[in-house]
């Protein structure tokens, strides 16, 4: 229930009240707890009693009272508590957090007088954590308050109060004194945060010194963790809320953090910094850590030096060796490495001082004893390595080519590659490591030093024999680390977290060999040839492991070099590919070599052309148990998939064999009655459909056999389309239910068979088979439609069928087969569904007949939309009712979404293909058709505004400046427009999607200058602009920048003004 009355009377806030005493009975009731610890059950239970006797109804409440409150807290957060109760708590609290004139000092009462809801300061650990639950609510409610509603405070001059009574004195009386949870110390932490990033800058001027000051409290040691505990969390607050890079910010927003970080280096970073220093010679397990995760926070903005003096160089060293510390140390550096510096050689200074070098090489690390450390160390050197490898880059590879001469220049060169040169040992040795995690660390560093290796001339300065014994031992270890362990899980439905991981890894490893290739394929071809060798001889007394591996490795060695440059002669790729074709490897009887077998296939088919005698062993393969019929459903599944790639890549030379191919496989290709799976999308169908695409690739060939074409086709066909008309004949469809539609799924699936046999036909050339053969199939998809027009499955897969046999046969066939298809179609369309389909339908005839040569079609095809189209806008746009316009971006209106963006991408297809005319023939459903489109400019949609923008454009181009009318609207309706659309609420001009838009409103507004001239500046410079209260030179700056400018620059300046536009507004 809902708050009716106002709170006017609060208790005061005392700053450094100390709790009032418990009353008398508290210390019977505690004797007694502990006398008999069951009373606490019991207890609970009462007071749960007492909490059901409140209804928090407005009748029982006038004035929240300090227990109602800690009562309705403690109800929403009981598990066992009724719903009904709950939903009345949490009805009753919203209406608190509404009244924004008082809840902010209930809210510092109970914080500032936690007996109330419980006494913290006792040992009862009931009582603790019930105070600990109504705090951490006030703390929350607090810190949303002082985040959207300061404002208020700012009017009331009452954040002075929150700021006293929140640090440090909360600290001082409540929080040393109490035993609080971590996530209420980060609670309270967060709402000190959000008020210093709104008053740092101007009121909390003694923001620091008060932080600083707990950190000098006197008291037990226990106390004092408690303190640096609270100094940590709160500094890690203000990191999350003014730094941390990964949350999203405004430009406003960005600004104002930037001015506070400035104002802190000027202020405290000196402090904090010599804090931090104190916290970690401390040495307390839980503060260092927690102090060495926070630090390079403040080091990655804060001036480096103050980081990195010789004490911290001594401190680090101390951490990093004592056990306790020296993951979170590693972990320090590494982002200490990353640091951002203006100069290379500033960063190879900071290595120097914090004595990088001797800790990587020094220190002992044993992955066996320590995995975690290994990794952290391993990430260490990764980054230190890295940066390293980018500065000797940025030395040896100048952009002036002048300083090569410059013996500074040479000098930091030098230093940059014995300090790489020093680690790059190291880096080697973590990435052969056995521990997977240390290996996979240090993959980025060495696939990047290896691909610096392109960037040098190896004619004129070849590797070294020590150069080449390190890539030979890189290809070792690739060749070793990627052998899949023995117990793997192909199956993704059985996979868990190590197997994951394991993939995520052997990638890595992957790419390391890819850059090797690329770098030095000569040398990757001289070291893989004998091991595939070996494999192709011997695969029967190697394991499976050990075969897939070289497999793989051919694969990139393929995809990774040019064969003609490594193998001009073909002296190595095509007799390999050859040999393993011909070899026993693909009856190997393992699913990972088997899958690696048709990659080889996949990726190596172009050396065909080389050894046609491989044609008939490659498709047995292809087609017996070793492929499609392979029981193994990840290998039968990738074969028949991979087949329809082999097709594409080898059209020329299997084109003779295409009926033999289709004899072999047709029962794959057959399409069943099933009772339990009818998704004409599943992956069975979808690899059914592959082959069919598989088969028209090759009948579409140009050097195929007409005869052969035509029997192929008219077999396929025919098949399929009996399929079909015997359910319409008997009517088998009407068996079907809305669970299991197991006759139209058959439908549907035939048709895209079909559909799927004529996508492989190209759009442009003769295709008189395909389009005899089509009159028959859409005689048939005419009748589905009389018969089974309610059917989404069969409908759907008809829209398909339709856009893509207009692709494939001529625009007479389009006018005389399809065109009354599409009549019966605009009859059936009677919901948002089949109404957009019937849209995407007519995408592709505008294309096909403005490429028509043939005068009466196009007159034909201009009358046929000309009939239709203000019917289809009247229809469409009675769908999009108001509840869309609300909320267009609802799920709810999913349907009417993509039925509108089908409707403007229509409209604007039409017009690019130059059929304005069409939208002319009636001037009064013309004025209505622009209304909608004005509407749909304001949509929340980026995509949809864009070619709403677009249709704009394309009139504007027709018809500004030539028809007094439109030229009328557009200064009227489409200049105002340009300008009103980016202050919309739902206009984000930090989205990139939206950004774009602004590029299509500098579009639309150019093309109506270039075509009305100077009627155009007239307008804009004498009245449009001075209406928006621009000034003079600002209006000058627009126009200058409309006519001259970029369209790149001109989308900045439309942004820079929009955006200072939003913050006049805010302020």
């Amino acid at each position: 229930q809902l708050l009716q009355a106002p709170i006017t009377s609060l208790p005061a806030i005392h700053h450094l009240a100390a709790p009032p005493p418990p009353p008398p009975h508290y210390f019977v009731c505690y004797f007694y707890f502990c006398l008999v610890p069951y009373f606490v059950f019991f207890s609970a239970r009462f007071e749960f009693f007492q909490l059901a006797r409140l209804t928090f109804s407005s009748s029982h409440i006038m004035l929240p009272s300090s227990s109602d409150l800690s009562r309705a807290i403690l109800c929403l957060s009981d598990p066992q508590a009724p719903n009904n109760l709950k939903q009345s708590a949490f009805q009753y609290l919203q209406r608190i957090k509404e009244d924004t004139e008082h809840v902010w000092e209930l809210c510092m009462h109970l914080i500032m007088n936690p007996s109330e809801s419980g006494d913290a300061s006792q040992h009862n650990t009931h009582s603790t954590n019930t105070a600990t639950q109504v705090l951490f609510w006030c703390f929350q409610t607090l810190a949303d308050y002082i985040q959207h509603h300061a404002t208020l405070l700012h009017q009331n001059n009452q954040l002075s109060r929150i700021q006293d009574a929140l640090m440090p004195h909360w600290i001082v009386q409540v929080g040393l004194k109490s035993e609080f949870q971590m996530y209420m110390k980060t609670r309270y932490a967060v709402t000190v945060a959000k008020l210093f990033k709104i008053t740092y800058l101007h009121e909390w001027t003694q923001f620091f010194p008060n932080l600083f000051s707990i950190l000098q409290q006197t008291g037990s040691e226990q106390q004092q963790v408690v303190a640096i505990d609270f100094f940590i969390r709160i500094l890690k607050a203000i990191d999350e809320e003014v730094v941390e890079k990964l949350i999203h910010r405004g430009y406003e927003e960005k600004d104002q953090n930037q001015l506070i970080k400035d104002k802190m280096r000027d202020d405290c970073i000196e402090n904090v910094a010599r804090a931090f220093y104190m916290i970690l010679a401390k040495k307390h397990q839980e503060l260092t850590n927690d102090c060495l995760d926070l630090l390079p926070n403040y080091s990655d903005w804060a001036p480096i030096e103050l980081f990195t003096t010789d004490q911290y160089a001594d401190m680090y060293l101390e951490l990093v060796r004592d056990p306790r510390f020296r993951r979170k140390t590693c972990d320090c550096l590494a982002k200490i490495a990353l640091k951002g510096m203006k100069q290379h050689e500033d960063k190879l200074a900071l290595f120097q001082k914090l004595k990088y070098m001797p800790l990587l090489t020094n220190l002992i690390v044993d992955s066996k004893e320590d995995p975690e450390f290994a990794a952290c160390f391993a990430a260490l050197a990764n980054n230190t390595a890295l940066q390293l490898l980018e500065s000797w880059y940025h030395f040896e590879y100048p952009s002036n080519e002048a300083l090569r001469n410059d013996q500074s220049h040479r000098e930091k060169t030098q230093a940059a590659h014995q300090m790489l040169m020093q680690i790059q040992p190291l880096m080697f040795c973590l990435l052969s490591d056995d521990d997977e995690q240390v290996s996979s660390n240090v993959t980025q560093y060495v696939s990047d030093f290896i691909s610096t290796l392109r960037k040098r001339n190896l004619a004129t300065s070849p590797l070294t024999s020590s150069e080449i014994d390190q890539m030979q031992r890189v290809f070792q270890v690739v060749v070793t680390k990627c052998k899949y362990p023995d117990d793997f899980h192909f199956d993704v439905s059985e996979q868990n977290e190590y197997d994951v991981g394991f993939l995520e890894y052997r990638r890595a490893i992957i790419s390391i060999y890819a850059a090797l290739t690329r770098a030095v394929p000569q040398k990757a071809k001289e070291w893989l040839f004998p091991l595939l060798n070996q494999t192709v001889q011997h695969y029967d007394q190697m394991h499976w492991t050990q075969i897939e591996v070289i497999l793989t490795l051919f694969v990139h060695t393929v995809l990774n070099t040019t064969p003609e440059s490594v193998d001009p002669k073909g002296n190595f790729f095509p007799p390999a590919f050859a040999a393993i074709v011909k070899s026993g490897i693909s009856s190997v009887n393992n699913p990972a070599v088997q899958y690696a077998f048709f990659d080889v296939f996949w990726r190596c088919s172009i050396f065909v052309q080389h050894d046609s005698t491989l044609i008939e062993p490659m498709l047995k393969i292809f087609v017996d148990e070793r492929g499609m019929r392979n029981p193994v459903p990840m290998v039968r599944s990738r074969s028949r998939y991979l087949f329809l790639t082999f097709m594409k890549a080898t059209q020329n030379e299997l084109t003779p064999f295409v009926e033999r191919i289709y004899d072999s496989i047709r029962d794959f290709m057959q399409f069943e009655l099933s009772r339990d799976t009818v998704d004409p999308q599943s992956t069975v169908t979808r690899e059914k459909y592959n082959l069919y695409e598989a088969i028209g690739s090759l009948l579409a060939s140009p050097h195929a056999d007409p005869n052969i074409v035509r029997h192929v086709i008219n077999r396929i066909m025919k098949t399929l389309l009996e399929q079909i008309t015997q359910i319409l004949n008997q009517e088998l469809y009407k068996n079907d239910t809305e669970q299991v539609p197991a006759f139209q799924t058959l439908i549907a699936e035939s048709l895209g068979g079909i559909m799927f046999l004529t996508k492989a036909f190209p759009s442009k050339g003769k295709n008189a088979t395909i389009c005899t053969e089509s009159k028959q199939v859409l005689v048939v998809v005419h009748q589905l439609l009389k018969q089974v027009p309610t059917s989404n499955i069969v409908r759907g897969q008809i829209t398909t069928y339709l856009r893509t046999v207009s692709h494939v046969v001529s625009a007479t066939q389009i006018m005389d087969d399809v065109l009354p298809i599409l009549e019966t179609f605009q009859n059936i369309a009677k919901d948002p569904v089949s109404t957009q389909e019937f849209i995407d339908l007519l995408q592709p005839f505008p294309y096909k007949m403005k490429r028509s040569e043939n005068a009466q079609l196009k007159q034909n095809f201009h009358t046929m939309t000309s009939s239709f189209i203000y019917p289809l806008t009247a229809k469409v746009f009675g769908y999009l009712v108001s509840e869309y316009w609300s909320n267009p971006l609802a799920e709810v209106h999913t349907s009417l979404l993509k039925l509108h963006r089908s409707y403007i991408q229509f409209l604007e297809v039409l017009l690019v293909q130059g059929f304005h005319e069409v939208l002319m023939v009636d001037a009064n459903q013309f004025q209505t058709l622009l209304q909608g489109l004005l509407r749909s400019c304001g949509h929340a949609s980026p995509p949809l505004v864009r070619s709403s923008l677009n249709v704009f454009k394309s009139m504007v181009e027709k018809w500004a400046g030539q028809n007094q009318s439109f030229t009328q609207f557009c200064f009227q309706q489409i200049i105002p427009l340009c300008f009103t659309l980016p202050t919309n609420n739902n206009f984000d001009l930090e989205d990139a999607s939206w950004y774009m838009v602004l590029g299509d409103i500098v579009d639309v507004l150019r093309t109506i200058g270039k075509n009305c001239g100077n009627s155009f500046v007239e307008f804009m410079v004498q009245q449009y602009l001075p209406s928006l209260n621009l000034s003079q030179p600002m209006i000058n700056q627009l126009m200058e920048v409309l006519a001259n400018s970029k369209k790149s620059a001109a989308q900045k300046s439309f942004r820079n003004m929009f955006a200072a536009q939003q913050r006049n507004v805010t302020g």
